[in-house]
């Protein structure tokens, strides 16, 4: 069961996310309402709106286990092994020549059945 200090902590969240929607929905209000301003001054506008609404949305509970979520990940990208650049090339080399060949026997086995076919129904 939830404690009171939990149900407070939660509805403080959705009292943030509803104000987080709204500042979006007054910035494509905004957004129309100033068409006439030139298009970068307009993005200017939405990447202040966009952080200042992350900002905001960072702050609740959802958020906070968002950005957990993103360090860690961050941590584990940071172990992965990545191929050198010779290694990366000669793979790709290999997966072409293999494309290649094996593209070259299905082409022979698509002529052989069509020989063969036009063989059968020629008779």
């Amino acid at each position: 069961m939830k404690t009171k200090d939990s149900k407070i902590n939660s509805s403080i969240d959705v009292l943030k996310w509803i104000v987080g929607l709204l500042i979006v929905a007054g910035g494509v209000a905004a957004n129309y309402y100033y068409i006439a301003q030139p298009a970068p001054i307009r993005l200017i506008g939405w990447i202040v709106l966009v952080m200042v609404v992350a900002g905001i949305f960072a702050t609740t509970e959802q958020g906070q286990r968002f950005l957990h979520f993103a360090k860690e990940s961050k941590v584990e990208l940071q172990k992965v092994v990545w191929p050198s650049r010779h290694e990366t090339v000669q793979s790709t080399a290999i997966v072409a020549v293999m494309v290649v060949a094996v593209s070259f026997m299905l082409w022979l086995m698509d002529m052989g059945i069509f020989w063969a076919v036009g063989r059968v129904t020629s008779i």
